[in-house]
């Protein structure tokens, strides 16, 4: 063979490479885009205003725009529909001057159709971050309802879909339940939350005279059960338990001030403690 004359048939090895350059080159990134309406799980009264957020949860693949399709049952909750400025959230707002916007309140009134798109060019966002905010009011009937992503829902970037995408719902729960009395004391027990307020767990310790069942809570300030940290015996002396901001379902919780309550030798105490974002 002579100098700088590539044989007529390529090599197996050469094709090994040939087709190992073509995978990194074509092969799609293996991110996804991971859509939540937060607070995972709301407790409110009949009659009480509420806001939930559509958030990318984590860094993801990136995208320009999305269409989200948000379903719920207006016989138990009223879509109460506000400006754009006050419904975008920051993600893409923060990135770009230039949003397409259309939303859309279907003839039914159970259906929200959400358009958002970047116009500046080559601008893109992965989050995390809050892409929308939604407000409603709670029915007068006790319930429990959900507020859904429905099928519909899609990223794109540059005008291609991005896959996969993963939603969340949230769960709503209406109820005129009395709130958990605020009048307990936590002195005797030294019951402490540290740090306070708190981001994204807090430590809460206390002291037990002697061996005995002690059962630890979190509740909404509206007195809803959020989270359940203990229920065991527990040795005297001084004790301790991590809340990490997430409700029963392991969903994170919103921002805000919750109650924590500490069931201990027929005696309960109350601290108070706040979650910030």
């Amino acid at each position: 063979m002579k100098k700088n004359e590539f044989p007529t048939k390529p090599s197996r090895l050469g094709l090994v490479i040939l087709l190992s350059v073509f995978v990194l080159v074509v092969s799609p990134s293996l991110a996804d885009v991971n859509l939540a309406i937060l607070p995972a799980t709301v407790s409110v009264q009949p009659g009480e205003i509420f806001d939930v957020e559509l958030t990318i949860t984590e860094a993801g693949s990136a995208f320009n725009g999305y269409d989200a399709i948000v379903g719920f049952d207006p016989a138990v909750m009223t879509f109460i529909e506000r400006s754009p400025a006050e419904q975008e959230g920051p993600l893409m707002t923060d990135a770009c001057n230039y949003i397409f916007y259309r939303f859309e309140v279907s003839s039914s009134g159970d259906t929200l159709t959400i358009n958002h798109v970047m116009l500046c060019a080559a601008t893109s966002v992965t989050g995390p971050g809050v892409v929308f905010r939604l407000r409603f009011q709670a029915g007068q009937q006790n319930a429990t309802t959900s507020i859904n992503l429905l099928e519909g829902t899609a990223f794109y970037n540059a005008g291609l879909f991005v896959n996969p995408v993963f939603t969340w719902d949230c769960e709503v729960q209406i109820s005129d339940v009395s709130p958990v009395p605020e009048d307990l004391v936590s002195a005797p027990v030294n019951l402490i939350a540290a740090p306070n307020p708190f981001n994204p767990m807090t430590t809460i310790s206390f002291e037990a005279a002697e061996a005995m069942q002690a059962r630890i809570t979190v509740y909404s300030s509206r007195g809803f059960l959020v989270a359940e940290l203990l229920d065991e015996q527990v040795s005297s002396g001084q004790n301790s338990v991590v809340w990490n901001g997430r409700d029963t379902q392991g969903q994170m919780v919103g921002s805000g001030t919750y109650l924590v309550r500490l069931e201990l030798g027929g005696e309960s105490f109350m601290q108070r403690v706040t979650l910030v974002k």
